[in-house]
């Protein structure tokens, strides 16, 4: 049994980002030379910590390829395939300045690479088949960051709740269209969890919400069941936010146990407001 190594994590798109953590462990940061200098050291430090601990990486809030951790990455043997260098986007979306999504392969391990990014609903999301060197297994990589919820407000914000059901409709739509790969990973900045999602739902059933509708499509849900995110300013303080979908449609298997937090919440080690998080999946060859 082989297992294939998966990292989902939304990088924070900037030191602005990285103030929420640095809020939230009582520590004051701003855009003076000193933050940005500890923003580049916390970069480092991330960079060196994820560089070689997966195979696939599914990063969201990526916003350009000149940042430490890209640059880390493809230094380790890795490439990277978002929206704005999938050739078949329209010229439009390829000359925005910033993406969101990208999947991140190390090339040794993969081959027949292919990139279907795309905008769908004028959110971002990178998708990439691939075949495993190794177990000669066809397999789609997807890397989401679903449009969130305002949590905080005691109103039911349908718009919002909506347009993250539709976006990830749509990503389950664009991987029944690519019918030969036969093991589906999606890793995304779900903004929201499963049970936030059922507490709102019990007023209005009419939508089906973003968790079902890949447990209707037969993905196992990889979880922490921790908080990979923080925002001070929040009664959500600590959220998880961050998941792993997998699924098999040649044969059913679970993750290797949970997924694993990495990092730690510490500004010196980690430069987002969110946590990485790795699953394990096992490949039969």
């Amino acid at each position: 049994m082989h297992a294939i190594n998966i990292i989902s994590y939304n990088m924070g798109i900037n030191i602005r980002d990285f103030a929420w953590e640095c809020d939230y462990l009582k520590q004051k940061i701003d855009e003076s030379e000193e933050g940005q200098q500890m923003y580049k050291e916390a970069q480092e430090n991330t960079t060196n910590s994820l560089a070689n601990r997966a195979s696939v990486y599914l990063l969201q809030e990526v916003e350009k390829e000149d940042r430490l951790l890209i640059k880390g990455l493809k230094m380790a043997g890795c490439e990277i395939f978002h929206v704005m260098n999938n050739p078949k986007t329209p010229e439009k979306t390829r000359s925005r300045e910033v993406f969101d999504c990208a999947v991140v392969l190390k090339m040794d391990e993969f081959e027949a690479i292919e990139n279907h990014s795309k905008m769908i609903n004028g959110y971002d999301m990178a998708m990439v088949t691939a075949t495993h060197q190794l177990t000669k297994e066809s397999m789609i990589f997807v890397s989401g960051h679903a449009p969130g919820l305002n949590l905080d407000d005691k109103k039911f914000w349908q718009a919002d709740l909506k347009d993250g059901d539709k976006y990830c409709q749509a990503i389950l739509d664009e991987i029944a269209v690519l019918k030969d790969s036969k093991v589906h990973i999606v890793g995304a900045d779900m903004n929201a969890n499963p049970e936030a999602m059922e507490k709102i739902g019990q007023k209005e059933r009419e939508w089906k919400h973003r968790f079902e509708k890949f447990d209707a499509a037969g993905f196992e849900t990889c979880r922490t069941g921790k908080s990979t995110n923080v925002r001070p300013d929040s009664v959500y303080c600590k959220r998880e936010l961050d998941f792993i979908f997998a699924r098999s449609t040649s044969n059913f298997f679970k993750p290797i146990g949970k997924p694993e937090r990495l990092l730690k919440w510490d500004s010196s080690l980690n430069a987002s407001d969110h946590r990485p998080i790795l699953a394990k999946l096992p490949l039969a060859y």
